[in-house]
């Protein structure tokens, strides 16, 4: 199968019924801004309606690094999506930057994460 785009930032393979999803943000060693949450919640999403055939997911960095954090000057040049990171909407539990990490959490198959180079904040969330 082809490589899936969420957001211009999360890559999605399935392969054997394992899926392979990347970061790709290689150049920013996947510093987290906007897209980078939204496609990694949307990617999620996605492997967890198609979980009857799924049964596990790879998480990888693609480039020299798996995650560095936060991407804080793509922030502080939008200040508006950056107020909507955080902030909780209606009846959810999670703002935007914790339902990136807690979203793996809610697969039914075991998500593997492939940790190299820079892991740090939020990546590290996003990988426990």
């Amino acid at each position: 199968m082809t490589a899936k785009l969420f957001h211009r930032r999360v890559s999605v393979e399935l392969r054997d019924d394992v899926a392979y999803v990347t970061l790709a943000r290689p150049d920013k060693h996947n510093g987290l801004d906007w897209d980078m949450f939204c496609g990694l919640i949307a990617a999620a999403r996605s492997l967890r309606k198609s979980r009857s055939s799924l049964r596990a997911v790879i998480l990888r960095g693609e480039g020299p690094s798996f995650c560095s954090g936060l991407d804080v000057p793509s922030f502080f040049s939008q200040p508006g999506k950056a107020l909507r990171i955080f902030l909780k909407y209606g009846v959810r539990t999670t703002n935007i930057a914790q339902e990136a990490a807690w979203c793996w959490r809610r697969l039914p198959v075991p998500v593997i994460a492939v940790l190299h180079g820079r892991c740090y904040g939020g990546g590290l969330q996003i990988a426990l």
